[in-house]
């Protein structure tokens, strides 16, 4: 389903890629690319994966 607004700020979504960065607990850092996604154009965090 395509999001239209965004529901943390109601800023327009856009598709576009998404990526996430964890601190581990050993220190180092975990990135997860997340393709492709509805994407706040604002970029106030919120975003959903696409799913097919």
């Amino acid at each position: 389903m395509k999001l239209t607004y965004c529901p943390k700020c109601q800023a327009e979504m856009i598709e576009d890629a998404w990526e996430e960065i964890s601190e581990l607990s050993d220190g180092s850092l975990q990135q997860e690319i997340i393709v492709p996604a509805w994407v706040c154009s604002e970029f106030c965090g919120y975003y959903e994966r696409i799913i097919h």
